[in-house]
């Protein structure tokens, strides 16, 4: 998965489709459990998200959805950083096909909820690589 809109040396800019894959079905197993993992900055994840319609995203499936932090370098872990990228996946999903979106906080968007600036979300693209080819 390319996070083209990250900075080049982001260790997250590039994710292997496996790495997706076998993290999106983690947080499945968390959802199906109802467990959350809380990140250094107390939020819970998996939890809800909500596509809020100013966001401009257009999700392969239907919601409503979970979103869950996916790390290249190694799983998201209680207490840690949730990072900028993160896998959205339908709340019927039971881990059959790949049925999800990885969408990134992009820093070249700005969007205003509420009164408050936050953060803007982009749809990384799945795109094949050749091994070691990630440029």
């Amino acid at each position: 998965y390319s996070c083209s809109g990250l900075p080049p040396d982001h260790p997250d800019r590039y994710i292997p489709a496996s790495t997706v894959r076998s993290q999106a079905r983690y947080a499945l197993r968390l959802t199906l459990q109802s467990k959350q993992i809380q990140s250094s900055d107390h939020r819970s994840y998996p939890h809800r998200f909500h596509n809020y319609p100013n966001e401009g995203l257009t999700l392969t499936t239907t919601g409503p959805w979970y979103e869950f932090p996916i790390r290249n370098r190694a799983p998201f872990q209680a207490r840690g950083d949730a990072g900028v990228v993160r896998v959205v996946y339908p709340a019927n999903w039971r881990g059959g096909d790949d049925m999800w979106d990885v969408i990134y906080h992009d820093p070249r968007k700005v969007l205003v909820l509420r009164g408050e600036e936050v953060g803007d979300f982009s749809i990384a693209v799945r795109q094949y690589r050749p091994p070691g080819q990630l440029s």
